[in-house]
């Protein structure tokens, strides 16, 4: 209602004593990461949102306070103040990293491109289980196939203590995160977050002899039960998680694809 009576409310602040140049600021989706601040007096802000072309919704503001902007201008000083993000993370992934997204100004989306899903088959995983005793160590190469395989000890009616005497390996800080959060210790996390990285932690305890069991996607690479094998150790892989990804963009997000700057 403000815009569209702007030129008139401008009008009426001047009629009643109001001094022409007086500071007013319009702001547009205040609080939101496209928020829009138009600065200019009473005897021009009207000419200013025709040349910028504002829309409504807008809050008025009107008076010296206006000048205190620049110093208490924090909100669109936000590095990332202005962008729209598309984050293709798995849903369950996709919180926390919008959270801080968010927390840096942008606009985050969750879209995600692919989902976490169950192996096709549990009868290597639940095999690998059964005979779980029998390795020196598992190493867990990603935060779902930490959960997969917690889910699945306990679908099988076993619990933490089967992992007794084991060396836990996580690639990474949030895999151990999410091992510690079972009440283990991990025992090693690789400097290098990546298969690359495991083998040259593992090689300063040592590969030969040994055997290691890896829980892992359905889409992973080869290289690191190949590489143990090749140094003299043993692994049993098996497919804890799989990925579908997406196959059709949703109606709704089509624009976002096609307007140049929409993201």
């Amino acid at each position: 209602m403000g815009m569209g009576n702007l030129a008139g409310i401008v009008s009426e602040l001047v009629r009643h004593g109001k001094d022409p140049k007086t500071p007013i600021a319009l702001i547009r989706w205040g609080t939101h990461p496209f928020q829009k601040t138009l600065v200019g007096r009473l005897d021009n802000i009207v000419e200013k949102v025709g040349i910028e072309g504002m829309k409504p919704p807008v809050v008025m503001v009107v008076g010296e306070v206006v000048s205190l902007r620049n110093r208490l201008n924090w909100f669109e000083s936000k590095p990332l103040f202005g962008k729209r993000i598309i984050v293709t993370r798995a849903k369950e992934q996709a919180p926390e990293f919008i959270d801080l997204l968010s927390s840096y100004g942008a606009e985050a989306v969750s879209f995600p491109t692919l989902e976490i899903a169950p192996p096709p088959s549990w009868v290597e995983a639940d095999a690998a289980i059964e005979r779980i005793e029998h390795y020196n160590w598992i190493i867990f190469t990603s935060v779902n196939g930490v959960q997969s395989f917690r889910k699945r000890l306990a679908t099988l009616r076993k619990d933490l203590r089967v992992l007794k005497g084991i060396s836990l390996c996580a690639i990474g800080p949030r895999t151990a995160a999410e091992v510690e959060a079972w009440s283990l210790q991990v025992d090693l996390v690789p400097s290098e977050f990546k298969a690359e990285g495991v083998l040259q932690a593992l090689e300063g305890r040592g590969i030969a002899g040994k055997r290691f069991l890896i829980p892992r996607a359905l889409e992973a690479r080869e290289i690191l039960p190949e590489e143990i094998q090749k140094k003299g150790g043993r692994s049993m892989s098996f497919r804890c998680t799989s990925r579908s990804g997406l196959r059709l963009i949703p109606r709704c997000w089509r624009p976002f694809f096609v307007q140049r700057g929409s993201i």
